[in-house]
């Protein structure tokens, strides 16, 4: 739900973040800490983000001490974010990325689920 929310045509953000999930699938996430670490973000190290897989995560996924140490990287890191390059900064997004085909307006989604929650509730109060 927290990335179809994201993917919609009010938020003002770059393009390219819209259509970075667009054709892909649950296959091409991961689980992964780097964006925690290339962050410096104090996170226990047992909870994980899933991510769509990019050229940044494939390169670093698995090398997680290196990259603490590695300042060259994370000020790269930091500008590629600031510059939306969504290669290399990070997209979450879970398995249901399989369910996301469109960039919709923001109240079609919201009147969306809304429908679809009466419906069920109709039906389970019938």
């Amino acid at each position: 739900m927290t990335l179809r929310t994201k993917l919609t045509e009010k938020l003002g953000i770059r393009y390219p973040i819209l259509q970075a999930p667009m054709g892909g699938s649950a296959d091409d996430t991961l689980r992964t800490r780097i964006f925690d670490v290339v962050n410096d973000a104090r996170w226990p190290v047992e909870f994980t983000g899933r991510v769509l897989a990019k050229r940044f995560s494939e390169a670093w996924h698995g090398r997680e001490r290196e990259l603490e140490e590695a300042a060259d990287t994370k000020a790269r890191y930091a500008e590629a974010s600031r510059q939306g390059d969504f290669d290399t900064a990070v997209v979450w997004g879970g398995e249901a990325i399989d369910l996301i085909h469109t960039v919709e307006p923001a109240g079609a989604i919201v009147a969306r689920i809304v429908a679809e929650a009466e419906a069920a509730l109709a039906r389970r109060f019938d």
